[in-house]
């Protein structure tokens, strides 16, 4: 699978962004994500997408300081 890693510029205070992803059906292949410093997490631990066929996640990033983005999710939408 792939990584796509998350790294944030010019955030902007009050900014949300959204990120759909959805994995593909060969097993093996799953996709991954990395992130930038200036994403934060609850607990610090980061968020995946669920590693399976066809799972779609939703991932929302939320900069409240125009500084870092509060991450949180949205896992195995059916």
């Amino acid at each position: 699978g792939s990584a796509i890693n998350i790294a944030p510029a010019n955030i902007k205070k009050g900014a949300t962004v959204m990120l759909k992803t959805t994995q593909p059906s060969a097993t093996g292949a799953f996709g991954t994500l990395t992130y930038d410093s200036s994403v934060k997490f609850t607990g610090g631990t980061s968020l995946q997408p669920t590693q399976a066929s066809g799972s779609v996640d939703v991932f929302t990033f939320v900069s409240f300081d125009g500084t870092t983005l509060d991450a949180t999710s949205v896992t195995d939408l059916k």
